[in-house]
């Protein structure tokens, strides 16, 4: 917990796409946050604190099951993402996707189509640290309406 509890969440919708980023709550943080908040079942969630064993509990994957989980992550002395999340998402049915062995992850979707692209590195050590970049293109009106997320 601590001041990992007290970070922002984010919910980028479009249409019927959905993706949340938890930042680095606890797993405590994230059964009041399904309290708090009806959240839609969600595409691809952003794992919460790096994949760490406290975040992105067994109730959270239950209540969203997300089709994709993308870990933020690089070289780090803590051991992230940890196992045990990592048997988590995927025994809640999600593809996991992590930016220490896949480089940067791009997700786009267009209509019903989504995209999922990385910066594939030879080695996953390259660099410390990679992003993932989430964009939405839906045409409103003949106009097109850019949203964006990005965590670092």
């Amino acid at each position: 917990g601590g001041d990992n509890d007290s970070g922002l969440a984010v919910l980028c919708s479009a249409g019927t796409f959905d993706l949340l980023i938890t930042g680095d709550m606890s797993r405590r943080a994230e059964k009041a946050f399904l309290a708090a908040y009806p959240l839609p079942d969600i595409e691809v969630l952003a794992v919460g604190h790096h994949g760490s064993r406290g975040s992105t509990g067994e109730e959270l994957l239950d209540a969203l099951h997300p089709e994709v989980g993308v870990v933020s992550v690089g070289r780090n002395r803590y051991g992230h993402p940890a196992e045990e999340t990592l048997r988590r998402l995927t025994a809640a049915g999600a593809a996991v996707c992590r930016t220490d062995l896949q480089g940067d992850i791009h997700i786009t979707s267009r209509r019903k189509t989504r995209r999922f692209r990385s910066s594939r590195r030879t080695s996953p050590r390259e660099r410390p640290a990679a992003s993932i970049f989430f964009t939405v293109r839906r045409p409103i009106c003949g106009s097109i309406i850019w949203a964006s997320c990005a965590k670092s």
